[in-house]
Order: structure tokens, then sequence, then C-alpha cells
């Protein structure tokens, strides 16, 4: 009986080892990443690549007026924007009127409302590449909100630092503060490792997924991959799929650093937009590199193997030792996995749990199916083509 307790002891043993041999490593990449976006110097000068910023303005919480201010403040010296309103012509002549001389930087056009079976983001996103004449692009919407006037710089000094880099991924967050209900602390949980899982993948140099909400890249990669026609008859898949197709690894840098970290805001509907964004992503999962997803099982499994095993080798015959060596193997895999989750959640500033880390774990492959499940009649929304 012992020999098969310490049988079952060393399976969960090395399911903890195969577990934190995938997980520790990650986060600690990224938060190397994280530091080393805080010690980028500032380029300046008349020489830096031109840089425009597209905004795709079809949901204003933050004034329009408030986000220009901030936008046009940006300290990095060559950029102009594109705002792309998803509205009519009458409407975006207004928009121009209105602000135009205040803010020369901006252009103002808009995509027509009458756009059917296509993605209304693609689409105005491709409106204002076309428009752009600068080295690169930076993506992002009007509800945006920018913390500093070093947004754009950091953005570009990622890849002025190397010369190699064409594709600059930045990271976006929903403002945690409105978020509602029992589930909210879940919520940014799932939020922070569906999110640490394209960083790590992206700083491993194996990219998967971007934030289309900031995310850089060089203006000609657009066109050399004929834009987003690959994935026409899909409405998301702008900082996913497209993403595949230009990023080669070596190409792409993260930049973390707080200041370059933009603040969805989205007021009571925050809530829908987060299960909107996790359905879509999971939606376009299917046709991205297995890799990254194929470890997240993994480790989830081995969380559960340890959870069973020790938990039959104390039921198999109780001695003291055999269930304190079982409690110290649970208690010691739940502390490396707090303790990585909180250096995660510095990233994107979520809530730093505490205990509650382990049983969210436990209970995600199950949450995500039961997502799934609740969410599979919708598919049909993904596609850009709609019945009559």
């Amino acid at each position: 009986m012992l020999t098969v307790t310490c049988l079952i002891l060393s399976i969960a043993f090395v399911a903890i080892v195969s577990a934190l041999t995938i997980t520790w490593p990650a986060c600690l990449r990224v938060t190397r990443t994280l530091k080393r976006g805080h010690d980028i110097d500032i380029c300046s000068g008349e020489t830096v690549p031109s840089v425009t910023v597209v905004v795709y303005d079809s949901v204003r919480v933050i004034p329009l007026e408030d986000y220009l201010e901030k936008l046009c403040g940006q300290d990095w010296p060559c950029f102009n924007v594109v705002l792309v309103s998803d509205a009519s012509a009458a409407d975006a002549r207004e928009l121009q009127d209105r602000y135009q001389s205040r803010f020369p930087k901006v252009h103002f056009t808009f995509i027509p409302l009458g756009s059917c079976n296509v993605s209304r983001r693609k689409l105005a996103l491709t409106v204002g590449i076309k428009a752009s004449d600068s080295d690169y692009i930076l993506t992002t919407v009007s509800n945006c909100d920018i913390p500093s006037d070093r947004w754009i710089s950091l953005m570009m000094a990622s890849l002025i630092a190397d010369s190699r880099k064409e594709i600059c991924l930045g990271l976006s967050r929903p403002d945690f503060s409105m978020l509602r209900g029992f589930g909210k602390w879940y919520r940014q949980f799932d939020f922070t490792l569906r999110s640490m899982q394209w960083i790590a993948a992206a700083v491993s140099g194996r990219p998967m997924r971007g934030d289309g909400y900031n995310m850089l890249f060089r203006r000609d990669l657009f066109f050399r991959c004929n834009g987003y026609s690959s994935t026409t008859y899909l409405e998301s898949g702008d900082d996913d799929l497209f993403l595949t197709e230009i990023a080669d690894g070596a190409n792409t840098v993260v930049q973390l650093c707080p200041d370059a970290v933009l603040v969805q805001q989205w007021g009571d509907n925050t809530d829908n937009i987060l299960l909107e964004a996790k359905d879509r992503y999971d939606f376009t999962s299917r046709f991205l590199p297995r890799g990254p997803f194929l470890k997240a099982s993994f480790v989830s499994w081995c969380q559960w193997v340890v959870v069973f095993c020790c938990a039959f080798a104390v039921s198999i015959g109780f001695v003291w030792y055999v269930a304190a060596l079982a409690a110290l193997l649970v208690i010691s895999f739940a502390g490396c996995e707090i303790y990585l989750y909180r250096k995660a959640a510095v990233v994107t500033a979520s809530v730093r749990l505490w205990w509650s880390v382990f049983p969210f774990l436990l209970w995600r492959p199950f949450g995500n199916l039961f997502f799934r499940l609740r969410h599979r009649s919708s598919r049909h929304r993904h596609f850009t083509w709609r019945p009559a």
C-alpha cells in the first residue's frame, strides 16, 4: 500500500514540475519585457519615421474633443491621425468643420452606412490605412483612454531600438472598475490569463495574436499580404489572423510599459463587451497555431492530476505523514501559481487575487466549455455574410 501511495504522490510531483516548467519561464519572460519597456530611450529629432494613428470611431464613451486633445498632444515629432467614423458623410463633414482648425493633424473620413457583408471594423481600418502615407500604422479606437503623452513614442521606440522589428504589439484593457456582479473577479482573472497567453507567445518569438486596439506595424506589410483579403468572410481576425500573416517572430516586439497600455472605456456595457471579446477570440482560435492552446490544456490537466492524485493517496489509507506530504504538494503548487498570477496581474492591472487563484484555475476549463456551449448557437454572427 505504501508503494502505491508513493507512486501516486510521485505522479503528482511530476505533474507539478511539468506545469511549472511551462508557466514559470513564460511568466518571467513577460515580466522582463515589462521592465525593458520602462528602460527604452525615447527618440527625438526630425529624422524619425512617420506614424499614422488610424482611429475607428464607432462608440463614444469619452468625449471626442477630450480624446483628440490627448491624441494630438503626443510627444512623437512626426505623426498624423486618420479618424474613421462609422457614420454618414454628413456626420464626417460636421466633425471636420468642428475640429479641423483646432486639430490640424487629424483627417476625418467615414465608412458608408450601407456597406453590408463586410466587417465594419476591417473596412474602417482599410480606409484609414489607404488614406495614410506614413511609414507605420497604429490602430486603435476612439473609446480607449490614452494614459500619457508618451504612448506613440514608446510604441515606436521599441521598433527604433532594433531595425529588424516591423511590428509592435501593445496592450489595452477594460476599465475593470466598471465590471459588476459576483463574477467580476473571475472575469478579470480570465482576461489576465488570455492576455498572458498571447503575450507569452509573442515574447517567445511565436506571435499568434495581438490587440487591435493598440497595434503598430509597417504600412507596407498591410499591402504585402493584400490587407484583410484572406479573412473577408469573418467579422474579426484583424488582430490575430492578420497578425499571423505578417509576423514571423523575428520582426515582432511587445511593449507593456504602463504608459503605453490603453484603457478601454465601455461604460455600463463593459461586462457584455468583455464577453463578446472572449467569444470572438474563442471563435478565431481554431484558425491559429495550436501550440499555446495545447500548452494551456496540458497545464490544466496537470492541475487536476495533482489534486486527484493527492486526494486519492490520502483516501486509500489515511496516514498522517501521507496526508501531510499530499497537503504540502498541493499548497506548494497553489503557492507557485498564486505567485505567477500576481506577477501577471501587474501587467494587465487587474485584481491581484490570493487564495481564489487555484480554485479559479481548476474551474477555468469547465467554465470555458460551458461558455462555448452557451454561445454555440450564435456562431453565425462571426461571419460577414448575413441571410436575407
